[in-house]
């Protein structure tokens, strides 16, 4: 995936390049360039989110058309733990920082929290391959530990989430 960045930058307009050359406006403009990013970002890890959650249905409509209950009773756990993640970052904060704001986020820490969002992106793609993984014709236990190791790498996600989270109630500072 590009770096959506570089590619905010690449996409200013006149007026944006303009903000860019008066002094003391230029460090706004940046910082809401970086916030731009970070919420697209945001918005790409949400959507990759609904398709392991439409993954993960899959597997449970497989489940219910074999009867499979207890297989299904493992994995309702994943799946609430998958569709309540991605309403976390679907409602996650904006990072904003307004040119009068009485608390500002500088322009690094802003850098940071669009490195945990990266790192979130990853992720994903992390979760969706041990989804494969998770094959409804697999016998019990196999399957409730396989379960397991798809929610292990899911409580990393949210710690990862947690983390970012933490961050930016750490990093605002008086104006």
């Amino acid at each position: 995936m590009p770096d959506l960045r570089d590619r905010v930058e690449d996409d200013r307009g006149l007026i944006k390049k303009i903000q860019m050359v008066i002094p003391g406006y230029r460090g706004y403009r940046k910082r809401e360039d970086l916030r731009i990013a970070d919420s697209l970002l945001r918005e790409e890890v949400a959507k990759r989110m609904g398709r392991v959650e439409n993954d993960a249905d899959d597997i449970r409509g497989e489940l219910a058309e074999e009867m499979e209950m207890t297989k299904m009773n493992d994995l309702k756990g994943l799946i609430y733990d998958i569709q309540t993640f991605r309403n976390r970052i679907e409602h996650a904060e904006q990072e904003y920082s307004g040119i009068s704001a009485d608390y500002r986020i500088l322009e690094n820490e802003l850098e940071a929290l669009y490195e945990y969002d990266l790192k979130l992106f990853s992720s994903v793609d992390v979760i969706r391959k041990e989804l494969q993984g998770l094959d409804p014709k697999l016998d019990d236990p196999a399957f409730k530990v396989k379960v397991k190791e798809v929610r292990a790498v899911m409580k990393g996600m949210q710690e990862d989430f947690d983390l970012r989270t933490e961050t930016i109630a750490n990093m605002v500072v008086r104006k």
